[in-house]
């Protein structure tokens, strides 16, 4: 047993190391992700609030802000040769 003393304790040392490392790697991945979501999240909150304030914009302009029809684009009149 004295023999392969050494060897089991770098075996040990290598699976512990390799242990460590693929969590590390793990937590850092569902941090960069979380950044990803939050970022995304944020800029959906964003587009939302503005198509809010523009859908809100328009609801309070109301007809009065609609431009009048060109004559060019007018209906012809009925009696009109």
């Amino acid at each position: 047993m004295g023999e392969n003393l050494p060897i089991v304790l770098i075996e040990g040392v290598l699976i512990f190391g390799g242990v460590l490392a693929f969590a590390w790697w793990q937590l850092h991945e569902i941090k960069v992700d979380q950044r990803k979501a939050a970022a995304e999240r944020a800029e959906r909150e964003a587009r939302e609030a503005c198509e809010a304030r523009e859908r809100q914009e328009l609801a309070t302009a109301g007809p009065a802000t609609a431009e009048p029809a060109s004559p060019a684009h007018a209906p012809a009149p009925a009696d009109a040769p």
